[in-house]
């Protein structure tokens, strides 16, 4: 597990000081992506929309040192132009791990992407620890939590 710290404060007033009581805290392992997400229907960065007129699944690689109640959040947004920041959202999915040793399938309704053809699709994904999905503990997952595609 990860390494304890001793947090504690102090304030100088008027020339004295005066410390809190110590906390030890216990520092979480870093969480660790074993591969990047995929849309196996995803083929030379396109997406051909006939072929997937019941959904497709979005799989995420099991994440290193995630734990029960930790959260996965998807989002995909497709734009008429290529690049970053589309601006269009199409889909947004929130799921607690509860087997976190497993890797993630996500099903992505059709009514996401089959009225959109033409469109560059990306979708991305964050990770939130607590159950709080709180935005002060939601982190992204980079790189390989990314993935990008036309609709045709």
């Amino acid at each position: 597990m990860g390494s304890k710290v001793e947090v504690i404060a102090v304030i100088t007033r008027g020339g004295s000081v005066i410390p809190s009581a110590s906390l030890m805290l216990t520092v979480a392992p870093a969480l660790e992506q074993t591969g990047p997400i995929d849309i196996p229907g995803v083929v030379n960065g396109q997406l051909e929309i006939d072929k997937f007129p019941d959904g497709v699944v979005l799989k995420i690689p099991r994440v290193a040192n995630l734990r029960t109640n930790n959260a996965i959040e998807v989002n995909w947004r497709s734009d008429t132009q290529p690049g970053p920041n589309p601006r269009n959202w199409r889909d947004h999915q929130r799921l607690l791990a509860v087997t976190p040793d497993e890797p993630f399938h996500i099903h992505i309704q059709p009514s996401v992407y089959q009225d959109f053809r033409g469109e560059w699709a990306q979708v991305f994904c964050s990770y939130y620890l607590g159950a709080g999905m709180s935005s002060v503990t939601k982190y992204g997952m980079g790189p390989q939590g990314t993935l990008a595609f036309q609709l045709v």
